[in-house]
């Protein structure tokens, strides 16, 4: 992954984080001024062989243009630094620091790893086990992420 697919992953996850996901934490800071025009998954666009055989799923989510802020890395909570890349066997992931410490992981909604022997590759079973992202919802991720700050407290 291009450090550039990277910031934009980073702006689609911070959008979704401060309009669609509302209910969760709040951002620690001011996204960005700038805005880019991002599809998700463009490579789940299918036609109508290709949805009947495979599904419709969330191909309509997954490729849908959204506009979304660019994440402005000397503003953000203070400004923040990558530091390290990681992930699992699904996705590659990025963790940013600030000047305080406070740890940022950004992962891309888009899972592009596939664990499946190297034979496979190229051929239709790959084809079919990566096409099977598209019945997650794309949102997903951030939907079910855990924040560790603690909950406000009532008053009164």
């Amino acid at each position: 992954m291009t450090i550039e697919k990277g910031l934009v992953l980073i702006a689609v996850l911070s959008a979704i984080g401060t309009h669609e996901l509302s209910a969760q934490a709040k951002p620690a800071g001011s996204v960005g001024k700038d805005t880019v025009v991002v599809v998700a998954g463009a490579d789940y666009a299918a036609g109508d062989f290709h949805r009947k055989m495979l599904g419709d799923n969330y191909r309509d989510l997954w490729t849908k243009p959204i506009r979304v802020p660019v994440l402005d890395l000397k503003s953000f909570a203070g400004g923040v630094k990558p530091f390290k890349l990681g992930g699992g066997h699904q996705a590659k992931s990025l963790r940013l620091i600030t000047s305080d410490s406070s740890e940022y992981v950004f992962r891309p909604v888009h899972k592009t790893m596939i664990i499946l022997p190297e034979e496979y590759k190229g051929t239709v079973i790959w084809s079919i086990f990566e096409d099977q992202g598209s019945a997650s919802h794309p949102t997903s991720a951030a939907a079910a992420a855990v924040s560790r700050r603690a909950p406000a407290r009532r008053q009164g």
